[in-house]
């Protein structure tokens, strides 16, 4: 269960504290916004925020990388399965 809770807990972690700054600059700079304006600052701040806090400030950058370099690896290999065929 520890394991779990583990696993869980970074990305949780960066998504509250995302969610936390993204709504504190719709707060303070939404106002002023267009409704499309606003909705795209949001997300930015947000999506910004989510992986600078995953990525550096949990270290979770080697992790997700080698992911990202699997995905790749095995789309490789399909590739060349199906330009065999």
């Amino acid at each position: 269960m520890r394991d779990i809770g583990l696993a869980v807990s970074r990305p949780l972690l960066s998504g509250i504290a995302a969610a936390v700054l993204a709504f504190g600059v719709q707060f303070l700079y939404g106002q002023s916004l267009s409704p499309i304006a606003r909705l795209a600052l949001g997300g930015i701040v947000l999506l910004v925020a989510y992986l600078g806090m995953l990525l550096y400030v949990m270290g979770q950058k080697a992790f997700y990388m080698d992911l990202v370099r699997g995905f790749k690896k095995r789309s490789a290999i399909s590739e060349k399965v199906l330009a065999s065929a």
